[in-house]
This record gives structure tokens, C-alpha cells and sequence, in this order.
């Protein structure tokens, strides 16, 4: 294979297009407001995301010609868990933990109740993605009664989101 061009390389993942510009801002104006609150103990911020670990083989390693990229297609295991979970700012050891059969916005109700329960004083805030089930009509409904705020981060933006660093 080497005569013929090729080498043997780890194969790289291909991230979507982040705005740079709207990250800093968020950073900025939102995020680091809000942790302030947190670290003086006023507020209780927590990062939320669900994970899909799965029980599949994955290529790491490829043979290819030199200079060229290998993009490898996976998909999901038969072997599936779904975690929905939160981790706190101030105190990342604590993670509260949603197991369920499909995330969806009775799994992130669940996860809020614990949250809630966990910290029965003062505002609650969650760093979340922008996925369907936390954008959910009755999850907003449910919320709006509730000292619980979800924070939405900029799309394509796991980089700002805590929680992420746990699931890698």
C-alpha cells in the first residue's frame, strides 16, 4: 500500500460550521453573567445533554492515499442507553441523571424535577443545546411555572457546553 500512495492514518471527524462571532457573544453577555451568579452562590447553573452511548464497533485507523482525509459513516448499535443528565458549574462532581428508554421532553421534565428538588431555593438555570426536546410546548408550559430557566446556547456550539467534557 505504501508503494501504491497510500498510508495508514487515524480517521478525522468533521464538524459543522460554528459562528465564532455569536459564541463570544453569548460567552460574553450571557454565560459568564450567569456563573458569576453561581460562583457568589445568588444562582445555580447547571449544563444539560444527552448522551446515546453505544455498544458498536468504530474504525479508527484506515488505509488511504497520502494527503487525503477518510471521512467513516457509522451508525447506532443495537446495544443503546439513553442518559439524560446535568451537570452543575460550581460543583462538577455533581451530576443528576435521567436513564429512560428515549430523551425526549418527559425525560428532561424528570431530570428538572430532580434538579429542582436538589435545590429547593433560589433561581435554577440550565445551559442547554437547541434539541427538539427541550424546545418541547408542554416542557415550556410545565416551565413557566417554575423558577427552573433554560438557557439555550448558540447552535453547533458542544464546545461551551460543560457536560459535553463528561460524555467524551
Amino acid at each position: 500500500m505504501h508503494r501504491l500512495g497510500y498510508g495508514y492514518k487515524q480517521t478525522t471527524s468533521v464538524p459543522c460550521q460554528a459562528d465564532a462571532a455569536a459564541q463570544s457573544a453569548f460567552l460574553a453577555d450571557t454565560l459568564a453573567p450567569l456563573l458569576a451568579q453561581a460562583e457568589a452562590g445568588t444562582a445555580t447553573v447547571y449544563f444539560a445533554d444527552a448522551a446515546h452511548p453505544t455498544h458498536d464497533t468504530r474504525a479508527t485507523h484506515v488505509w488511504t492515499r497520502k494527503g487525503d482525509k477518510r471521512p467513516w459513516l457509522t451508525v447506532s448499535g443495537r446495544e443503546r442507553v439513553n442518559l439524560n443528565a446535568a451537570l452543575n458549574a460550581v460543583v462538577p462532581t455533581q451530576v443528576h441523571l435521567d436513564e429512560t428508554v428515549c430523551v425526549d421532553a418527559r425525560s428532561a421534565r424528570r431530570l428538572y424535577e430532580q434538579l429542582l428538588a436538589a435545590h429547593p431555593e433560589g433561581p435554577l438555570y440550565v445551559v442547554c443545546d437547541n434539541a427538539r426536546y427541550y424546545k418541547n410546548k408542554g416542557l415550556a408550559a410545565w416551565l413557566a411555572a417554575k423558577r427552573l430557566v433554560q438557557v439555550f446556547l448558540p447552535p453547533y456550539s458542544p464546545n461551551l457546553n460543560l457536560i459535553e467534557r463528561l460524555w467524551k
